[in-house]
């Protein structure tokens, strides 16, 4: 009777509310880190499942919190949300490997890391001037690429892609002729690997493209965004000993890749495109608005509640016996039984540019349409014809 006293009273003492809890301290968090690690390293798909779902549900919750919308039926957005894991893990996987291509080229080919490439001088000495110049060139060329498309075309601000084309083509160029000033460099095994390093240097580019150019919003302001971010980029990458292994780059870059996809972004005020572009690539956000066919019932309940003209005068876009209504509107959401959708246009009358519009609908008759012209672009003959 006393022992089992004497135990309940120890097992009170050492559970007592009023004892102190035990201070959290760098050292308790480094071990947990430790842990965390461990179980990585022992179980790598698991980890990587568990990093990726728990990735994906904080991007359902990022995007439908700047929405102020979610979905009444969670069972189905749980299911979304192992879909959103599965998206989000295969896309983080190509942008790393896209991301890290050039270096991964450099650093694997033989003929480049043996020949005698000449460094910068004084504090850049150990960066690597030929990935950096062959990047610069790459897109270059590539920017000269599009130049020339929109000339042909006759399309429209040409000066903005031909004034960053030739500054780097003059400035890689440069660099490049700088690292291989010796004849000896150029040998055929050589001058065809740097060849192969610059078909793939524009990969990163382009990646940052997607990750970091709204749609239908671009202005001045994110392509200059755009292209820092792919300066700061390279020359992290260029500044890399040569001897740090590839997979040491490759763990390292999903650690810069938030910095990328959030904080650049919302810089510029776009800080939800991330999780938007994930939901564009499940399936369950359009990247623009689109043609729905929906029911004349459907297309009154959006009507009643849009405002047309500046005035919001009394208008009826719905027609009447119609069985079906071509509503014009981006789809944010289709997930469950009601889609949330953005109007832009209902019938032949645009909505108030003034509001923005957000509304369910129900998702029962509603359907996508999709129209692809059949002409082709007016080439720059026809242009002089017609000038």
């Amino acid at each position: 009777m006393n022992e089992t006293a004497a135990i309940s009273g120890a097992t009170s003492e050492t559970t007592s509310p009023d004892q102190p809890a035990d201070p959290l301290t760098l050292d308790k968090v480094a071990r947990t880190g430790n842990r965390a690690l461990a179980f990585v390293r022992d179980f790598p798909w698991v980890g990587l499942g568990v990093l990726s779902t728990c990735l994906g549900v904080l991007i359902l919750y990022a995007y439908f919190r700047s929405m102020g919308h979610v979905p009444a039926d969670f069972a189905i957005l749980l299911g979304a949300g192992v879909g959103i894991a599965g998206v989000t893990f295969a896309y983080l996987l190509v942008v790393v490997l896209a991301l890290i291509l050039p270096h991964a080229v450099f650093t694997q080919m033989e003929s480049l890391k043996a020949a005698p490439w000449r460094p910068w001088p004084g504090s850049l000495k150990d960066a690597n001037n030929l990935l950096i110049g062959a990047q610069w060139l790459s897109v270059g060329l590539l920017f000269s690429y599009s130049a020339w498309g929109l000339w042909r075309d006759c399309v429209p601000g040409l000066a903005y892609v031909l004034t960053p084309a030739v500054v780097l083509v003059v400035a890689g160029g440069a660099i490049v002729a700088h690292a291989g000033w010796r004849r000896a460099v150029w040998r055929w095994t050589t001058t065809g690997s740097f060849v192969q390093l610059l078909l793939l240097s524009s990969l990163p580019l382009l990646v940052l493209s997607d990750l970091l150019m709204p749609t239908g919003t671009t202005s001045e302001w994110d392509y200059l965004l755009w292209l820092l971010v792919w300066l700061t980029f390279i020359f992290v990458l260029g500044a890399l000993p040569k001897e740090v292994p590839l997979w040491a780059v490759a763990l390292v870059i999903p650690f810069l890749l938030p910095a990328a996809l959030w904080l650049a972004p919302a810089m510029r005020g776009h800080g939800d495109l991330f999780p938007q572009r994930v939901m564009e690539m499940a399936g369950i956000r359009t990247t623009k608005a689109i043609e729905l066919k929906v029911p004349q019932a459907t297309c009154e309940l959006i009507a009643a509640t849009a405002l047309f003209g500046p005035t919001g005068q009394a208008v009826t876009p719905c027609g009447a016996g119609t069985p079906w209504v071509t509503v014009r509107a981006q789809v944010l959401s289709n997930l469950g039984t009601r889609w949330w959708i953005e109007v832009q246009q209902v019938g032949d009358l645009a909505v108030d540019p003034a509001e923005v519009l957000r509304m369910s609908i129900p998702a029962d008759g509603a359907q996508l349409v999709q129209r692809r012209p059949a002409t082709t672009p007016e080439r720059r003959s026809q242009c002089k014809a017609t000038s």
